[in-house]
């Protein structure tokens, strides 16, 4: 099965377009009076999982001092376990995103050499669809995956 969304890190044209559409999304979150802070971070995580191109699931990664990480918001049980695991390692894609506040792609998760530990107990539970992507970007301080 072929999804139109999914983008490579080599088309910066397409990567802006989602970073755009997230903060569109939050700021039309954010404006809304009805709305409260736990709604606004759980209707993002559902929007995500949308917007971003390839994208299954999505969660909102929240980190404190460096040390903890929570999961707010997720689509799916999913994100939330992955967030444990990567607690669990002290490494992986959100993480390291939080900590370089850059984006982190990966592209293919079995031959991505970055996180070894969090590879070694995800893989074997990941989600049936072969062609899954991870990408985690930064908006303050919360991080999409």
């Amino acid at each position: 099965m072929h999804d139109d969304r999914i983008m490579t890190v080599n088309d910066p044209a397409a990567v802006e377009a989602t970073h755009l559409r997230i903060a569109e999304l939050v700021q039309e979150l954010h404006s809304r009076a009805d709305k409260d802070s736990d709604t606004v971070v759980a209707e993002l995580a559902e929007h995500a999982a949308v917007e971003i191109p390839g994208a299954q699931y999505a969660g909102i990664t929240v980190t404190r001092n460096g040390k903890h990480i929570d999961t707010p918001a997720a689509s799916h049980d999913w994100p939330i376990l992955l967030d444990k695991i990567q607690q669990r390692h002290r490494e992986g894609p959100c993480l390291t995103a939080a900590w370089e506040e850059k984006t982190i792609h990966v592209a293919d998760l079995e031959t991505d050499a970055r996180f070894p530990l969090y590879r070694e107990e995800r893989w074997p539970r990941r989600p049936s669809d072969p062609s899954w992507r991870f990408s985690c970007s930064s908006q303050a301080r919360r991080w999409a995956h």
